[in-house]
């Protein structure tokens, strides 16, 4: 998978966290999902929804 990040310290912290493993739960046997890890709230100013 591929993606890319902005410059933030919200992606920073998000790039130590990789490598990640997830425990995945099948959903509906065509979806998957799991818990992420909690970024700290400190680094989350200025990041906006959907972009």
């Amino acid at each position: 998978m591929r993606a890319e990040l902005i410059e933030s310290p919200a992606s920073r912290e998000f790039l130590s966290l990789l490598p990640l493993t997830l425990a995945m739960t099948a959903y509906s046997s065509r979806e998957k999902y799991g818990p992420m890890p909690a970024l700290s709230r400190d680094n989350m100013t200025g990041i906006k929804a959907g972009l």
